[in-house]
């Protein structure tokens, strides 16, 4: 049991530092959001794209993953605005 394991969190290591990168890409696509954002007078909210983008996401995901994915990416969203709100 413990190679199993083992070997499973190593995959896991890896899936994270996958996710790290694209989060990283990410908030670099959020900086220059905050540019055109700011540039235009556009509020950091728009009330309703968030759960247009959420109810987005969770489309055809398992049902038994979907709140746990729209947990993590409003989680996501949070952190946008906040870099945003914070980089004025």
């Amino acid at each position: 049991m413990g190679d199993v394991l083992a070997d499973l969190r190593k995959k896991i290591d890896v899936v994270d530092k996958d996710i790290l990168a694209l989060v990283l890409k990410r908030l670099e696509l959020v900086d220059q959001v905050a540019e055109v954002k700011r540039a235009n007078k556009i509020p950091v909210f728009v009330p309703g794209r968030e759960d247009e983008i959420l109810d987005g996401l969770v489309t055809g995901v398992d049902s038994k993953y979907a709140s746990y994915v729209r947990d993590l990416f409003t989680s996501i969203l949070d952190i946008s605005k906040r870099y945003q709100i914070e980089k004025d």
